[in-house]
């Protein structure tokens, strides 16, 4: 009787087995063959462990027995990815969405400052402790920099502004005594080649504020034009007004020609329509600044009506200027204010009021750093909507952040620290 049962029990076995492999005890059939399972995820690369043991990263390919398994993915700065997975005899494809949590790279050891995108490349300046200034470059898929150019000569308390596409960069060098500038500089990153265009035109070195247009292939600036005083020196204050002209000339330097003067002009800047800039003037008083929005055609001015503005800075498109402010009269709010290309639709977009601002390119969405207890805070705020949101805290950056730059694709932001170095914080892959 004994043997009888066996051997039915052996043959039901079989039935199945050649159905499919079916049966399954704790999870795992008794005969069967391999079924095919595929493990992708986003962002790739993960590790994968197949009840907990490694099996490859993501893409990964498997053959399994059919039966339930625990699928892990695991990947440095994302969440920990688990499922329980069924194998039948058919392929099954398990996809994966990976939470990226930000984190920190540093990019340089030296005194690392004007960082800038070009596409998913990054760019920056180096100054070494012998006032030598170097271009250095990071592609995306890079582990480590390459120096692009050195200026020969030394350049001491250099300035640099890139193009808004970073194939060219302006610098000036000042004299390391007085600290006034004395020589404008540009290189074409492609071609590696220095340019003096001080020479060409010599109202760019002392130049107080420039802009470049949004093609690269003119530059805005200001021009000085109040006399020293009798005797006055560079220890003599002057609470007067600070007349200057407002200039435009093509990116080497030639084709000047003025458009209009100022008192207390301060910065200009170029947005991304050809014929209109916006001029900043102020004094010492805190509700002194204004912005003009000026035609270069004709020179026509219209201010924008706030109190205290500057930080002038365009959205991509030219649809909004942002600016820190106090606001209209009577309204007075400090904070991030931002007007339409004409001047109007003034309002309010956020209560702080950081030093530097970016927009993310392409959108409405400007990002800034305020500081915390400990370090920064990175946020973006959507000026059609309003919504702000925390892009890293001071868990993440624990360090002051200086100037810095936006990839892109809005995932990487490259900043000046602190500790004198320059450092990129991911926020996803």
């Amino acid at each position: 009787m004994k043997g009888r049962n066996w051997m039915l029990l052996v043959a039901a076995v079989l039935l199945l087995g050649a159905a499919g492999g079916a049966y399954l005890i704790w999870g795992r059939p008794l005969l069967s063959k391999p079924a095919s399972l595929m493990v992708t995820s986003t962002p790739s690369g993960a590790e994968v462990l197949v009840d907990d043991k490694p099996m490859g990263t993501t893409p990964c390919g498997l053959n399994l027995a059919p039966g339930r398994y625990q699928i892990t993915l695991r990947k440095a700065h994302a969440s920990t990815w688990t499922r329980q997975v069924t194998i039948v005899a058919q392929p099954v494809h398990v996809e994966a969405s990976m939470h990226s949590d930000p984190y920190v790279l540093a990019v340089s050891q030296g005194a690392a400052f004007a960082p800038a995108w070009r596409g998913g490349n990054l760019q920056y300046c180096v100054l070494d402790g012998s006032d030598q200034l170097g271009v250095w470059h990071l592609p995306t898929e890079a582990q480590s920099p390459s120096r692009v150019s050195v200026l020969p000569d030394q350049c001491a308390r250099p300035s640099c502004v890139w193009t808004p596409q970073a194939n060219r960069l302006l610098v000036w060098c000042t004299d390391p005594n007085d600290h006034q500038p004395v020589r404008c500089l540009s290189l074409f990153v492609d071609k590696g080649g220095w340019t003096d265009l001080g020479e060409a035109n010599p109202a760019l070195v002392p130049a107080p504020a420039i802009a470049w247009s949004a093609d690269g292939a003119r530059l805005a600036y200001l021009l000085s034009t109040r006399p020293p005083a009798e005797g006055e020196g560079t220890d003599v204050a002057y609470d007067g007004p600070q007349p200057a002209e407002l200039w435009t000339c093509a990116a080497d330097g030639s084709s000047q020609r003025k458009v209009d003067t100022w008192d207390n002009a301060t910065a200009v800047a170029w947005g991304p329509r050809s014929d209109c800039v916006g001029v900043e003037s102020g004094t010492l008083g805190l509700s002194e600044g204004r912005i003009w929005l000026v035609a270069l055609a004709d020179g026509k001015r219209t201010e924008i009506p706030s109190q205290g503005a500057s930080g002038a800075a365009w959205s991509d498109d030219g649809q909004w200027l942002v600016m820190r402010a106090l606001g209209p009269v009577g309204q007075e709010a400090e904070g991030l204010w931002i007007c339409d290309a004409h001047g109007g639709q003034l309002q309010r977009i956020a209560s702080d009021c950081p030093l530097e601002y970016h927009w993310l390119p392409g959108t409405h969405q400007l990002v800034y750093f305020t500081p915390a207890l400990g370090g920064a805070s990175f946020w973006s705020v959507d000026v059609d909507t309003g919504n702000r949101v925390l892009l890293a805290d001071a868990a993440i950056l624990p360090q002051e952040v200086g100037e810095f730059a936006i990839a892109p694709d809005g995932q990487r932001i490259a900043f000046a620290g602190s500790d004198g170095s320059l450092h990129v914080l991911v926020l996803g892959e």
